[in-house]
């Protein structure tokens, strides 16, 4: 195992599950602007139903790995581009939450182990 895939699959989707859990929060606990907490709201309902899909990792499973892959790439970019947007648009705070969240993200895709296999 190498140190850049540490985290095996079902265990990512625990990780996710609570990363979206802490999006949907955050902003409130901030205080971010009302549209910057909806939008963290709708991403972080899509990160929490993609952690979902990671721990039912069955025979058949609910998404297929690679596509799961793809969608945490793309959220991870999307939550960094929401932030510039809210950082062009005047909130310096909504800019740091969306891009670390964004950041963290990738971190947690870059270290998984896209794979079923336990080993």
């Amino acid at each position: 195992m190498t140190i850049s895939r540490l985290i095996s699959y079902p265990t990512h989707g625990a990780i996710e599950l609570l990363v979206g859990a802490g999006i949907m929060a955050a902003p409130f606990a901030l205080g971010l602007t009302v549209p910057a907490a909806i939008t963290a709201v709708v991403i972080g309902s899509l990160l929490f139903g993609l952690g979902i899909s990671a721990t039912d990792v069955g025979e058949r499973g609910t998404l297929p790995i690679n596509v799961h892959a793809a969608y945490d790439a793309g959220i991870a970019l999307g939550l960094t581009l929401v932030g510039i947007v809210f950082g062009v648009a005047g909130s310096s705070l909504a800019l740091a939450f969306f891009v670390v969240a964004g950041l963290v993200e990738l971190g947690l895709s870059s270290l998984t182990r896209y794979s079923t296999a336990h080993a």
